[in-house]
């Protein structure tokens, strides 16, 4: 949407997996310059899985990125080979979790001498993201552009721990674009940072695009890829002309783009010069010499005449130059390298068309990874002093094989202590059940507990446990 003649303001919404992105854009053109600056905002969120401690689950997050841009576009020249433009880009992106499938889970380690009963809630650190990088845009022939960036990236994790891990990275893009037929451009782009190395690759042909990517994390940020298919609803930012048109003679008084006039060898030449017949045309913007002054006298020439002076003007750099000068090269304006300029004038198709763009900036993924300093250890169980048959589960219950049917316990103590048995120890058929995440955390020198009872057939028993 258009702010005015110099602004928009576009979205672009991107739906892939089990994520969804939205993107929010101000561009502005400053007047009577070639100064272009844009301000973007990013919202992401949806789920991924990533591997915990415990195990492989599903986590669910949002992540907010947010840009600002400057980018200045060289004076129109009669050829749009070379450098093209130049800008300066800042951004920064920022993950928060909003949960995870299961959480918190529990999970055992089992060595040879103990069980180590560990809760693990399933928790991520969620990373920040700054950059900065300057950017540049060249056609090297009239069918193939390219494009590229470099800079910094810094990608920090905070952990439950207090500490945090420090990523710096260079970043870097480049891409090119190649027109092989005329409303077809096939590109592929290749970006590296400190969260993903991604590569990508897109066909276009007039307002449909066909887009694919994978993106491999990097740093403990997931790998992303998806296929998208892209329908552009805003026109072309520059058009192409009919290769067939021609002008009338010379003060006809006509509004044809193209002029015919006789050079001394009597050659014809078509003018390539785009003429456009409005009251707001000056001499200065018909043909952007913008290093030419225009005399005061010839700014106030009435409609007729000013129309005739650029026709005959143009009629002249036609036929040879003027003063010894060089005739004006004449524009493919069919080209890929016209086609691709950025504009310096505040057109709305061009404006509309920044606007709905995604930042390549914007990370692919969520800036987070498994936080492993967020597991709390419940409890370390001896395996010594056991009987044989004992097991565990990943709930940290340990079950323990007693004959002659359900037994009874008469006696349960902490460290040679009676201590309240709440849920703690159970029976069932022939077997003890002790819930080692029921008991309470170890003394500094580790607890022993003891369980005594009877068994079905009324045979005392005795067991042992260490926990630390």
């Amino acid at each position: 949407m258009m702010i005015g003649s110099n602004a928009a303001i576009g979205t672009k919404n991107i739906f892939y997996g089990q994520k969804q992105e939205h993107i929010l854009n101000f561009v502005w053109q400053i007047p009577d310059s070639g100064f272009r600056l844009r301000a973007s905002g990013g919202y992401l969120w949806g789920g991924e899985n990533y591997d915990f401690p415990s195990g492989r689950s599903r986590a669910y997050l949002h992540q907010y990125s947010a840009l600002l841009s400057a980018r200045y576009v060289f004076p129109e020249d009669r050829s749009p080979i070379g450098l093209q433009s130049v800008g300066l880009s800042a951004w920064g992106s920022r993950a928060k979790q909003d949960g995870a499938s299961g959480a918190p889970r529990s999970f055992i380690e089992d060595t040879t001498t103990e069980w180590r009963v560990i809760d693990d809630p399933l928790k991520l650190a969620e990373g920040s993201l700054t950059g900065v990088a300057w950017d540049a845009q060249v056609a090297l022939l009239p069918e193939v552009v390219g494009k590229l960036s470099t800079g910094y990236e810094r990608l920090t994790y905070p952990f439950s721990d207090g500490t945090r891990e420090r990523n710096e990275h260079l970043f870097w893009s480049g891409g090119l674009n190649w027109q092989p037929f005329s409303k077809v451009t096939v590109g592929a782009d290749y970006l590296s940072g400190v969260g993903e190395r991604r590569t990508s690759v897109k066909v276009e042909s007039g307002s449909v695009a066909l887009n694919g990517f994978y993106s491999q994390g990097q740093n403990g940020v997931a790998d992303n890829s998806g296929v998208m298919m892209i329908f552009q609803l805003i026109g072309p930012k520059k058009s192409v002309p009919s290769t067939d048109r021609r002008g009338d003679d010379i003060g006809s008084g006509g509004a044809r783009s193209g002029i015919k006039a006789a050079n001394p060898g009597g050659t014809e030449v078509a003018s390539e010069a785009t003429f456009r017949a409005d009251e707001d045309e000056t001499l200065e913007s018909a043909f952007g010499f913008s290093d030419v002054p225009v005399p005061e006298s010839l700014k106030h020439l009435d409609h007729k005449t000013r129309h005739d002076t650029v026709r005959y003007i143009r009629a002249l750099l036609a036929a040879g130059g003027v003063r010894g000068k060089k005739p004006v090269p004449e524009i493919d304006r069919s080209s890929l390298a016209w086609l691709m300029k950025p504009s310096r004038s505040a057109d709305p198709s061009s404006l509309l068309d920044e606007a709905s763009s995604r930042p390549e900036q914007f990370p692919q993924g969520f800036l987070a990874k498994p936080d492993p300093t967020a597991v709390r250890v419940i409890n370390v169980i001896k395996k010594a002093g056991l009987p044989a048959g004992a097991t565990i589960n990943s709930e940290g219950d340990i079950t323990i094989p007693i004959s002659g049917g359900t037994p009874s316990i008469t006696d349960f103590l902490r460290n040679g202590a009676a201590y309240a048995n709440t849920g703690k120890v159970t029976t069932g058929n022939s077997v003890i059940v002790l819930h080692s995440r029921n008991f309470p955390s170890a003394s500094a020198g580790g607890d022993t507990w003891i369980v005594r009872g009877l068994d079905g057939g009324g045979l005392a028993y005795q067991l042992v446990i260490e926990t630390e």
